[in-house]
This record gives C-alpha cells, sequence and structure tokens, in this order.
C-alpha cells in the first residue's frame, strides 16, 4: 500500500536511514512496517485515509520512526559486536 512507501521514503529523506548499513535496509523496513501496524496502526489509517502529510501527521511520523531508528540502529550495532 501507499502509506507504507510514505512511510520508509519519508524515514530516508528524514535522513534516518542514514546510520543503517544497506545490507540492513530491508529488515529495517520489514521492522519498522511491524511497528507501525502493532502500535501505531492508527498512523497508517491516517496516511491511506487523508493521502497527504500534514503537519501534524509529519509531527507524529517523525516523533514514532525517529524512537524506532534508534532502537534498529543501537541493536544493530550491538549484534555486530
Amino acid at each position: 500500500p501507499v502509506e507504507r512507501q510514505v512511510m520508509i521514503i519519508f524515514a530516508g529523506t528524514k535522513g534516518f536511514l542514514d546510520e543503517v548499513a544497506e545490507s540492513d535496509v530491508a529488515m529495517y523496513e520489514t521492522e519498522l512496517d511491524r511497528l507501525m501496524e502493532t502500535r501505531h496502526p492508527e498512523l497508517m489509517s491516517r496516511l491511506a485515509e487523508e493521502k497527504k502529510l500534514s503537519d501534524e501527521l509529519a509531527a507524529a511520523l517523525d516523533e514514532v520512526v525517529r524512537e524506532f531508528s534508534h532502537q534498529f540502529v543501537a541493536a544493530r550495532k550491538g549484534a555486530a559486536a
């Protein structure tokens, strides 16, 4: 669905993928998608319904993706150690 594409493009354009190894991008996308479906389905629903990224929706998405990205990068660095 388009809302999933918007979510990963958002993460990339906001710099959240900058610290993610290229080999981990598919895992990042899968895990972010799972997080959004299980813990933030309302954001995905709003993306699908509104079909635009309002300032309020962008701010909410930024908060969730920022926290997820920090945790993902930290976990991957820990796994590599």
